[in-house]
């Protein structure tokens, strides 16, 4: 998640993730080898380090499902924003997609979070009409 928030899909340096992370670039460097092995981390030049494709699906997939979550908790529990992001970071990464795209459709396939950050498309959105010219 560190280099997904750091920088998108792009490369990020060591230095910002560790800084990310409140580790220190050793610690962090650990941690990018590991995720290196896993195949989901690719390291680039100059220490930089990216997703690998399998990498940015995994961390999609969690995004995807902490922002229909935190969704579902303000619109149908009405807590405030901050306190849904907190609460769905607590179970987020353990509910099944099945169930966060049934939230999702439910809700009516919302394009943003609470804090007006986008949420990933899933399995559940309509898809999309081409328009042939």
């Amino acid at each position: 998640m560190a280099i997904y928030n750091v920088s998108g899909s792009s490369a990020a340096r060591l230095k910002e993730i560790a800084l990310y992370m409140g580790v220190r670039p050793p610690t962090a460097l650990e941690a990018l080898y590991k995720l290196s092995s896993r195949g989901l981390v690719v390291k680039e030049s100059r220490g930089r380090y990216r997703l690998s494709r399998k990498g940015m699906r995994l961390v999609e997939a969690l995004v995807r499902k902490h922002r229909v979550l935190e969704t579902f908790l303000v619109r149908t529990l009405g807590l405030c924003a901050d306190e849904a992001c907190r609460l769905a970071s607590a179970f987020d990464y353990a509910v099944p997609m099945e169930l966060v795209d049934k939230m999702c459709g439910a809700m009516g396939h919302p394009s943003c979070c609470p804090h007006g950050n986008p949420i990933p498309a899933g399995n559940c959105h309509p898809p999309k009409l081409e328009v042939r010219r």
